[in-house]
């Protein structure tokens, strides 16, 4: 059940539309790497908070 919500989680995240920032709308913290396609920092792991939104260019 854990790996669902996790699941569930990481798919209700919501882009913003140039793809610079990540709100999640969940309470459970997602983490995320950034492939280098949209964020110069090539390899970077990220948290992105349960209810925050996340700037991916900071």
């Amino acid at each position: 059940m854990e790996i669902y919500n996790y699941v569930n989680a990481f798919n209700s995240l919501v882009f913003s539309a140039d793809g610079s920032k990540v709100y999640n709308p969940t309470n459970i913290d997602v983490f995320a790497h950034l492939d280098g396609y949209w964020q110069p920092d090539v390899g970077k792991n990220i948290t992105i908070p349960a209810g925050t939104t996340v700037n991916l260019y900071e």
